[in-house]
Formats: C-alpha cells, structure tokens, sequence
C-alpha cells in the first residue's frame, strides 16, 4: 500500500501544477465472476453490483489522470466439491468495498479515451453463507483480506459533460484468507481472485478540455 501511494503522488503532484482539472462522480454496475487456482472451487456464474463514487481528473493535452474514491459491491459464487459426502456445497459472497483506482488516460481526440491503472480494494462489509442441499449456514468469520491490489484496464466514450465507460478488473492476488466451515473440522483455502466488467455512466461537473488545444499557464 506505501508503494501504491508513494508511485501515485510522484505522479498526480508534478502534472497537477499545469494540467486542467475536473471532477464529477460516477456510479453504474459491476458482473463480478470469482477465478481459483485450486482446482476442486468451481466458480459459478456471473453476479451483478452495484459501483459509484468520485472521480478527479487532471488532462494534460492527449494524457490524464485519474484517482478515485469509490464504493463497489463485488459479489460472487463458488462450489467446493468435497466437505460432505461429496455433495456440492455452494458459497455465496457478497463483499463490499471501499475502492481507490488511479486510472491513466490516453486521449483520442475529445471522445475517445484509454484507461489503465492500479486500484487498491478494502473490503467494508461481507455477506457469505453457504448451502449443502437443504442447509443453508452463514458464516460470521472475516474471511477476506483487509486490503487488495488490482488492475483495471477500459475504454471511455466523452459527450461533453457525460461520459460512457466500460472497464474489466482482475485481483493480482488472492483476496481471501483460508477459515474453518462452521459445523464442520474442515479448513478450506479457495484462493479467490475478482474477475469483473465494470459498466458506468459518469458526471463532470467542469467543462472537458480539448486535448488538441494547448493547455494555458497557471
């Protein structure tokens, strides 16, 4: 988290002396699919969450950045295989969290814009439980990690003060802690990862610059 923070104010510090600044907020939905290496947890399908926040924006002609602070629900499913009896047993997830993307942005023109950037997640609320057959059983154990790291890579469409984004996100490292299955003597490690597509609709409250256009002194 310190190297996060240190690479970003190296970054965001310099440009922000002579870049134009923005700012709005955006909010939209996240389809959330959990990715194990262990083979015996089999993902399930695909769930849907909510994601908004703030967003603050510093353009520099064709290059940008972009920190945020935004809060995004990211739920999902998985089956372990062998607890009992060799029954299936399906864990539900519904984990919220307190995310800190710093996106870069290349600019196409004024409609078009790349992003690519780190984002840092701290869990702020989960809901799990599980069900074997009939049982169903939460789990009231803190399960995952209290931070994690990320990518996030994605495409933005800019209509004056609207923008349209679609960005996809995956976990560079496992987001969860091993724990005991309750009712049970079965400690399990499922060594999830979030693989999601994130769709939003976002609001600048300043009016974009033109990239083609120079970028006046302070």
């Amino acid at each position: 988290m310190r190297f996060f923070v240190i690479i970003a104010a190296i970054v965001i510090i310099p440009l922000s002396a002579s870049a134009q600044f923005n700012f709005g907020l955006r909010a939209g939905i996240n389809a959330n699919r959990f990715i194990s290496s262990e083979e015996i947890y089999k993902s399930e399908s695909t769930m849907l969450g909510p994601c908004g926040g703030l967003f603050f924006i510093f353009q520099k002609k064709f290059f940008s950045i972009q920190p945020e602070i935004l809060y995004s629900q990211k739920n999902g499913e998985y089956t372990y295989r062998t607890i009992q009896n060799s029954i299936d047993t399906v864990f539900h997830n519904g984990v919220s969290y307190l995310d800190i993307p710093i996106m870069f942005g290349l600019h196409a023109g004024r409609v078009i814009k790349l992003n690519f950037g780190p984002v840092l997640s701290f869990p702020v609320g989960e809901n799990i439980y599980y069900e074997t057959g009939t049982n169903k059983v939460t789990i009231s154990e803190k399960i995952y990690k209290n931070a994690s790291a990320g990518y996030q890579v994605g495409l933005t469409l800019v209509f004056d003060a609207i923008s349209l984004e679609a960005r996809y996100e995956q976990s560079l490292g496992d987001i969860d802690n091993g724990f005991v299955v309750p009712d049970s003597d079965i400690f399990i490690t499922p060594s999830l990862k979030n693989s999601l597509f994130q769709f939003t609709l976002a609001y600048r409250f300043l009016t974009p610059p033109d990239p083609s256009l120079p970028v006046s002194a302070p």
